[in-house]
């Protein structure tokens, strides 16, 4: 397993605990993005894709009660 798999599994729980807590999917995905889109660009990932990854992270927020 290598860093950038796990920069990924990182970002989606982070954002969809966030997006959990603060009851807002856009909340998440502004706060989680803000650090994590520069780390997934530096793992090698295209800056489109990875603010994808983020986005995509935070809509799980809606399906944790």
């Amino acid at each position: 397993q290598d860093i950038s798999s796990m920069a990924i599994r990182v970002n989606d729980f982070l954002c969809g605990m966030f997006a959990a807590i603060s009851g807002s999917d856009a909340a998440g995905a502004a706060a989680v993005g803000r650090m994590t889109i520069a780390r997934l660009v530096e793992s090698g990932y295209p800056r489109p894709y990875a603010c994808a990854l983020v986005a995509a992270g935070a809509c799980t927020g809606i399906l944790i009660p």
